[in-house]
Order: C-alpha cells, then structure tokens, then sequence
C-alpha cells in the first residue's frame, strides 16, 4: 500500500493531539514540580502554592484544547526544514537532514557527543544496522533507507539515503511546509553517565545508543527542533 498525503494528514492529526498530551505531561511535572518544591511555611503560602498550581493546571487544559490560548504557547514554529530531498542525475530521489544532535531536547534527553561519534564508528564497521527512513514512527509508513551517516562538529549527527520510488510524489507535498526530523532508540541500546552542570546539577546523559529509524515529521514536533545543521 502506498500512502498519501490524506493518510498523512489524518495521521499527523492523530499524532499532534498524542503530542499535546505528552507536552502538557512534561509541563504539569516540571513546572508543578517547581511549585510544590517552594519553601511554603504558612497558611497563606501554602494557599499561594496552591493556587500557582490550579493555573497552572487551568493552563495546561488550554494548551491541550487550544495552543493559541495558553499563557504556556508552545515556541514559535520554525520557518525552515532540517531534510531535504533532491534527485540525482539517475533520478533517483535522495535525502539528507540531521536527525538528532547533542543539544538538550523538548523532553530533557541528552544525547552526548561521543555517543554519536560512537554510533557512526558501530555503524561504518557493520556492527549496527543503518536504519530505515519512515514517516511519525510508523514501520508501516517506509519510505526510504539511509546509506551513509557522519557526526558534525557542530553538534548535529548528518545522514542521507533514498527514497523508494512509489513515495517520492508524497514527499514533494509534504516539503511544502516545514518537515522535521527525529528517529528511534532501543532502551536496550542506551547507556547512561552522569552530566554535571553549574546551572542544573549533576543529571544523566545519554553516553551510547543505537537508532533502529529516522523519520520525517513536522518541524515543531520533532523532539529536538535545533537541527538545522546546515547555518
């Protein structure tokens, strides 16, 4: 079967409403967390951290039914993609983006530069598979392969492969807004070690992973949206 952009577009509003839920779980967390921790010792104060906490709730129901609402919006979406595609000489389709990086995502995950220097090494000596391309996590949903990937210096892990020919014309539409990119770790495949920070204290990166997918999503829910390895 191959998909259109129809499927695409019920699937993106499947996903999106997912994500919302997810983000309003990381704020209600964090930011609840940050309320309840404060040093409250009277009766007043106590009714004060309650009363942060019940806006904050109230708030979090708009970002869930309406993002435009929230005093907590959601940051403002990017105007650029992180993949492109383009179509070589044979006319074959290919693309390139940066899947992931080493800067802190939505979801406070760190993956660490040399775990990526790491997956490059696994890959490029055969001891990790180079993943499939699909599109919001969906293994139904494969419309490409990665041949090749490389660590920036900059930070950003760089990859490129091609696109099986029945979904080249569904990625020409879904190029017309901006397309993001994220991929998949195995809880298996992770290692974690220790980071410390002046600012946010000693806290757990990720040292070693290994990706089983990329995938093509829009911008503003890709997990990590400082992916423009190319400026």
């Amino acid at each position: 079967m191959v998909y259109t952009v129809d499927d695409y577009r019920d699937l993106l509003e499947i996903s999106q409403t997912k994500n919302k839920l997810y983000n309003a779980l990381y704020l209600i967390e964090d930011i609840g967390r940050n309320i309840l921790e404060l040093p409250y010792y009277t009766l007043e104060e106590t009714t004060s951290q309650r009363d942060l906490f019940i806006k904050l709730l109230t708030d979090t129901i708009g970002l869930i039914n309406n993002p435009n609402e929230s005093l907590l919006k959601q940051a403002e979406q990017q105007d650029h993609t992180n993949i492109m595609f383009m179509k070589s000489a044979d006319g074959v389709m290919h693309w390139i983006g940066s899947p992931t990086n080493k800067f802190e995502d939505k979801h406070r995950h760190i993956l660490m530069e040399k775990a990526h220097i790491k997956y490059v090494d696994m890959l490029e000596k055969g001891e990790a598979s180079y993943p499939p391309l699909l599109v919001w996590h969906k293994d139904e949903w494969k419309v490409g392969q990665t041949d090749w990937v490389a660590y920036d210096d900059r930070g950003f892990l760089v990859a490129g492969g091609t696109v099986e020919p029945e979904y080249e014309e569904l990625m020409k539409e879904l190029q017309k807004e901006p397309l993001g990119m994220s991929h998949r770790m195995p809880m298996k495949t992770l290692k974690f070690e220790p980071i410390v920070d002046v600012e946010k204290g000693e806290y757990l990166g990720i040292a070693e992973y290994i990706s089983n997918e990329f995938t093509v999503l829009p911008l503003n829910e890709a997990a990590n949206e400082l992916t423009n390895w190319s400026t």
